[in-house]
């Protein structure tokens, strides 16, 4: 089992940043909007669901020896207007642009979504998550 350990740190209003394990820094925001300071953590959400999965298929079409190009994962994720504002549903449309035969691309994406992409499995399975508050001295 691999664990991974970070800290989000409050940076002023709704901006916080974060170093993630692989050493790169992640701001974000929850204005939603070109003005904000990064992007909102639910976007990255979003995000992360379409990318690892992209990921996944790009890896499988490029092992079965198909030439792509313009490999494309367009989200449209519903959410809720009462809080918690959860997503309540997420769909995904893959789009590839090459010689790839439409067999393989279901294939690859049925790979990816049912069994390789740990972001949809996390989102999906729901894990338990625990929680503790500590107030610490200055």
């Amino acid at each position: 089992m691999t664990t991974y350990e970070l800290t989000v740190e409050h940076v002023k209003d709704d901006v916080m940043r974060c170093v993630t394990p692989s050493g790169h820094e992640v701001v974000m925001d929850s204005l939603g909007e070109p003005a904000a300071a990064g992007p909102t953590p639910v976007e990255l959400l979003a995000v992360s669901v379409a990318a690892c999965s992209l990921m996944d298929i790009a890896s499988i079409l490029a092992k079965r020896r198909l030439e792509f190009r313009d490999l494309k994962g367009h989200v449209v994720a519903e959410r809720r207007e009462q809080h918690p504002r959860a997503f309540t549903a997420i769909h995904v449309r893959f789009e590839v642009a090459g010689e790839v035969p439409e067999a393989d691309l279901d294939r690859a994406c049925r790979l990816s979504v049912e069994k390789y992409c740990s972001v949809m499995a996390t989102v999906r399975e729901a894990p338990p998550i625990t929680w503790e508050g500590m107030v610490v001295s200055a």
